[in-house]
């Protein structure tokens, strides 16, 4: 299996990252699941931490087939939190 997430990521109004990218398997016909955990320091001074969470299903195949997710905020936590 073969994995890659793209270098550039959208972000939109609501500050909801879109992360793609594309998979490719030796066999076709399985199911997974691709998982993400975003987190970027944003400052210096006084840094905040933005987060966030996503996820999506990817069918196999011999060819590579994109694959894209948009982050979540993770449950109970905003989406912009100072660091401990």
């Amino acid at each position: 299996m073969t994995i890659t997430v793209d270098a550039n990521t959208s972000v939109n109004a609501n500050s909801s990252a879109v992360v793609t990218g594309t998979v490719r398997c030796s066999c076709d016909g399985d199911v997974f699941g691709v998982l993400m955990d975003l987190q970027q320091r944003k400052g210096t001074k006084t840094p905040i931490l933005i987060q966030g969470q996503g996820g999506a299903a990817v069918n196999c195949t011999t060819t590579a087939q994109p694959w894209s997710t948009r982050s979540r905020r993770p449950p109970g936590r905003s989406t912009q939190e100072t660091p401990p």
